[in-house]
């Protein structure tokens, strides 16, 4: 289903219109009149937004996921099904983890991990979480099968 939703329904409305890996074209605007065009997508009956924006995704990366969002650079990005499956193994880790903790989590594995290597990259690609999601990224039915706490296995 690619299909485009000017007005948006109730939530209710949006998940039946869905199933897991279809998306729904969105086009929101805010009650300070900011739009935002992005996709909705039906995650383990989660719905689930992708929002392009520039000055939310740190320079020189392609995406970061935000619970439930995930932000893309571009436009293009939104069609790209490995980095979409990518963040969506971050959507339910951060779920498993109850979102906060999952920050908390990622940003002391990062700092253990550059201290260990003195290299951004190589700590960054390091992270547990990065490493299931860079593993699974192109098995796009990998969440039907995907066992809690997977990343755990990555430590």
């Amino acid at each position: 289903m690619n299909g485009h939703c000017n007005v948006i329904p109730g939530y209710s409305e949006m998940k039946a219109l869905l199933t897991t890996h279809e998306r729904l074209k969105l086009t929101v605007l805010d009650p300070k009149g900011t739009i935002y065009k992005g996709s909705l997508y039906l995650i383990h009956n989660n719905l689930i937004m992708v929002i392009v924006s520039k000055y939310l995704v740190p320079k020189g990366y392609l995406a970061i996921t935000i619970w439930p969002f995930i932000f893309v650079r571009n436009k293009g990005l939104k069609d790209v099904d490995s980095l979409i499956s990518h963040e969506k193994i971050h959507l339910k880790q951060q779920l498993e983890l109850l979102i906060l903790l999952f920050y908390i989590w990622y940003g002391i594995e990062y700092l253990v991990h550059y201290i260990k290597y003195k290299d951004h990259l190589k700590a960054y690609r390091s992270i547990s979480f990065e490493v299931e999601a860079n593993t699974y990224e192109n098995d796009l039915d990998y969440l039907n099968t995907r066992k809690l706490f997977s990343w755990f296995k990555y430590l």
